[in-house]
């Protein structure tokens, strides 16, 4: 749903390449991260939550995205 509010955002000629390139920096980002994260923490139940809060934070944009860039501008 935030996704397209996005790419809203974009021109039509550079929706591709913002769309693909941002999930592949952000893959690659936390395919890195990730292992490094689970040496640190060193215990796999504090390594769940270490990784399940970023995602409740993600609910939060839910919220704080607007709905539509495109509804706000007619309106």
């Amino acid at each position: 749903m935030h996704f397209s509010t996005v790419l809203e955002y974009v021109g039509p000629t550079y929706r591709t390449l913002a769309a693909n390139l941002s999930i592949a920096i952000f893959y690659t980002i936390g395919g890195l991260i990730v292992p490094w994260l689970a040496v640190l923490v060193g215990d796999w139940r504090l390594y769940t939550i270490v990784l399940s809060v970023p995602m409740l934070l993600g609910l939060l944009a839910y919220f704080l995205v607007p709905e539509s860039a495109r509804y706000y501008k007619s309106a």
